[in-house]
């Protein structure tokens, strides 16, 4: 899936640091129910695969877990399929860009954008 096929439905800019949970970030759904979910960035080293993990608490709360290198720019390759969003039950979408910030604060700038998919008119949802 390419983010030019999705629409966007909200992005947020959070400052992390490594090991360190954000506060929550509202996803309002008033047809499908509101989510709380929280980001977190690990440092992995220069070789290391970076991958992002999630553990789902219960239908409105999630946690999510970024593997970033240090000093490197890291985004997803394509956004990431995380569940279903409002009435229609449309595929909900994650991505993100995250930043390490010049200096010494071990800061990095995360934007988190959120997506969905588009409807197909015979109830099935195109991936």
């Amino acid at each position: 899936m390419r983010e030019q096929d999705l629409t966007v439905i909200k992005s947020r800019t959070l400052m992390l640091k490594n090991g360190v949970r954000s506060s929550e970030v509202l996803l309002a759904d008033p047809k499908g129910g509101d989510s709380y979910l929280t980001f977190e960035l690990k440092h992995v080293g220069e070789n290391d695969p970076g991958i992002t993990d999630w553990t789902v608490t219960d239908s409105h709360h999630a946690a999510f877990i970024i593997d970033v290198r240090p000093n490197a720019i890291t985004r997803p390759v394509a956004p990431i399929c995380i569940g279903i969003y409002g009435a229609n039950n449309v595929p909900l979408y994650l991505g993100f860009v995250v930043q390490p910030q010049i200096g010494d604060t071990g800061e990095h700038e995360v934007t988190i954008t959120f997506y969905t998919g588009k409807e197909v008119t015979d109830g099935s949802n195109k991936q």
